[in-house]
């Protein structure tokens, strides 16, 4: 689910073509994206350096700025929480070993 993009360029959700989104939760995610809101939360939110570290990781690990890791961290947890909790799938973790585990969300 990870697209990598120039750092200067801060992709928007509602740059996607709404209509290529075929899965329900992504369908949602960008409807929860668009939504309007007042309140502008950038303003507010606070972050402590355990978050900030994970990141960062994140941001190096997939060569993109942490803007963008912070953003597509959050819409994976957002297509997570839909498809698994809202639709009734389930989120299971296929292993080198060829073992299953089932994540349960919280």
């Amino acid at each position: 689910m990870t697209t990598n993009f120039p750092q200067n360029d801060t992709p928007k959700i509602a740059s996607l073509n709404i209509y290529s989104l075929k899965d329900p939760a992504q369908r949602n995610v960008y409807d929860i994206a668009q939504r309007q809101n007042k309140k502008i939360l950038h303003n507010d939110i606070e972050i402590d350096e355990e978050v900030a570290n994970l990141i960062n990781w994140l941001a190096q690990q997939e060569g993109i700025s942490p803007e963008i890791a912070l953003k597509q961290a959050v819409a994976t947890a957002v297509y997570l929480r839909d498809i698994t909790t809202n639709q009734g799938g389930r989120l299971l973790i296929a292993h080198r070993n060829k073992s299953v585990t089932e994540l349960f969300l919280p």
